[in-house]
């Protein structure tokens, strides 16, 4: 079996370091290559990549020199690219997974030219496909969705199959579901430290992630009411970290901007962590370190969670306006910093018993399964118009005329 994940980029992120694991445990007995819409990338992150999975770069494939310099993911939807050669390049490939929007039209061209290739793309964001727009180019890429066989669309829980018939009218219930998987090797022999003072999340810094700017607004009040010295620090960044960093500035706890974190150094931070607040595979990979972890649920602007992650009875958890029951996020960070240290110890326990229900060795068999059952299919669209309207799309966002790409996950 030959399979090609098409990625935006390399970096830090709950996708990237999915696939990552995902490629390193279906290599063992299939060829995997990545393809890259974009070089920016975490070295350690494609170092570590680069053990089992031959990268790939489009911009080595534009045809236009000068644009090869740039480093935007939405260039590969724009630009003249020698796919013939790429395919050429990579050699056979059975299976295409997308990992969004942009990486499935790309997925989309390569299949097209080769019709052997099978392309399924991955729901890694509830809203990748259901965000809406008048222009052109985003009513092909919605069409582009609801035309693949839902064999060929890959979710991670009931719950988004649920959301998706909603939202379009239409029975997903055929969509296979695959969970996001995890490494619990990775965190076998962390040990939390019931004595730490540190609330930490991890994760990109982007307005729809509302959990961070709600834990800096309340820390201090944490600290008045426990009398205490709690911090809070944040691993990530993104375009939401100057205005978290304005309100911090405001807050007499100590609140500490990280940065980007080496994926292999999560581990140590694990061992330094009380409790952990987040959501994506985060919250799962703190949870099989045996941390105690809220989820902070997207895009919610008023101060819920949906409580414990061990606690949760779905695989869906990241998602507003699940049928679960929400807390208030104050007053569960304060019921988890309250407890002794034997209750801290049962949570901790039922929090690695949660995350064995991510195992990425279940996920790959699930995965690899997956893609064997998907079918091809064909789709055609008017190319020129449709760069033309990401151009117009893209322009319009920049100039501050429309706000569609920063608020399209809200």
């Amino acid at each position: 079996m030959n399979i090609t994940f098409i990625v935006g980029t390399l970096t830090i992120g709950g996708i990237e370091t999915y696939i990552s694991r995902l490629s390193k445990y279906l290599s063992k007995n299939t060829n995997i290559t990545i393809l890259l819409l974009s070089k920016k990338n975490s070295p350690e992150l494609l170092k570590s990549i680069k053990n089992f999975a031959t990268i790939y770069y489009l911009h080595d494939y534009y045809t236009n020199n000068i644009l090869k310099k740039i480093n935007i993911s939405y260039l590969s939807l724009i630009a003249e690219i020698d796919y013939k050669e790429l395919l050429n390049d990579i050699g056979k490939i059975d299976y295409i997974h997308a990992v969004d929007s942009t990486c499935s039209m790309v997925g989309l061209e390569l299949s097209s030219i080769n019709r052997n290739i099978k392309l399924t793309i991955g729901t890694y964001h509830s809203k990748e496909y259901t965000w809406s727009s008048k222009f052109y180019f985003r009513n092909i890429e919605k069409s582009l969705f609801l035309s693949l066989p839902k064999e060929n669309i890959i979710n991670a829980n009931d719950e988004i199959n649920i959301y998706y018939k909603n939202i379009f009218k239409q029975s997903f219930e055929r969509c296979p579901i695959v969970p996001t998987g995890i490494d619990l090797d990775l965190y076998k022999n962390n040990i939390p430290n019931y004595k730490s003072n540190k609330i930490i999340s991890v994760g990109r810094l982007v307005n729809f992630k509302t959990y961070n700017k709600h834990i800096i607004n309340m820390i201090d009040d944490i600290n008045q009411q426990l009398n205490s010295n709690y911090e809070y620090h944040i691993y990530g960044d993104g375009p939401e970290i100057n205005y978290l960093k304005e309100i911090a500035a405001k807050q007499k706890s100590k609140i500490i901007f990280h940065g980007t974190i080496q994926y292999d150094l999560l581990t140590k931070v694990f061992l330094d962590t009380y409790i952990f607040v987040g959501n994506g595979t985060s919250v799962v990979e703190a949870s099989a370190a045996g941390i105690p972890s809220l989820i902070g649920i997207e895009s919610e602007e008023e101060t819920f969670s949906y409580g414990l992650f061990s606690d949760i009875r779905i695989l869906s958890f990241n998602k507003k306006g699940l049928n679960i029951p929400i807390y208030s996020l104050e007053e569960e960070i304060l019921k988890i910093l309250k407890l002794n240290e034997s209750e801290y110890s049962i949570i901790s326990r039922k929090s690695r018993e949660k995350a064995l229900e991510f195992s990425i060795e279940e996920t790959s068999i699930k995965f690899k399964h997956t893609l064997k059952n998907s079918k091809l299919f064909m789709f055609t669209y008017n190319k020129f118009r449709y760069k033309l309207s990401l151009i117009i799309w893209l322009i319009f966002n920049r100039i501050s005329f429309i706000k569609e790409k920063s608020n399209r996950y809200l």
